[in-house]
């Protein structure tokens, strides 16, 4: 190698180590806080994390998702086709004006609030895997979603409107 060349050689291999230092990623495939990356989780992998971290009514939606509840309220997970993952998280019986899915959008990160075909007022989120997932990551998601989801309920009972219920509506079914 040339003495020209060293120098460009020597930039490359430090950008190298510093986009691992960066994404929180060590040499060998493990994540910073030394948990395995993988490309994927499976539906029963999932399922088995939701129920080690004490989440509550976990099952399994077929091969492609996992449904669960936190604090009362529920959730899926959706595994698509390439290992990303999505959270969902919506709600019945709240009307919500668009200019207040707007502002949610607007001020807050990590998130996505929509207005569904029926009108429900949703949330979502997702996490890629094309870097590589790790337990710890797929972990802190969760978590972060559903502390999301209950400021994004909050939110939506200080801005939006509630919808009577109807008169053969059961709590239950809300």
């Amino acid at each position: 190698m040339t003495a020209a060349r060293r120098p460009i050689v020597l930039i490359l291999a430090l950008g190298l180590l510093a986009g691992c230092a960066s994404t929180g990623l060590a040499p060998g495939g493990r994540s910073a806080a030394g948990d395995a990356l993988q490309r994927r989780f499976t539906a029963p992998e999932i399922a088995e994390v939701l129920r080690d971290e004490g989440y509550g009514s976990v099952e399994e939606i077929e091969d492609d998702g996992v449904r669960f509840k936190a604090a009362g309220m529920s959730y899926v997970l959706t595994i698509y086709d390439d290992g990303d993952l999505q959270l969902y998280f919506g709600l019945t019986g709240i009307g919500v004006a668009p200019e207040v899915v707007n502002e949610w959008n607007r001020t807050r990160r990590l998130t996505r609030a929509y207005v569904d075909s029926d009108s429900d007022p949703v949330l979502e989120a997702d996490l890629l895997s094309d870097a590589g997932l790790s337990r710890a990551m797929l972990v802190r998601w969760i978590q972060v979603f559903v502390q999301g989801s209950d400021l994004y309920h909050a939110f939506l009972l200080e801005h939006g409107t509630l919808e009577p219920l109807p008169a053969n509506a059961s709590p239950a079914s809300i």
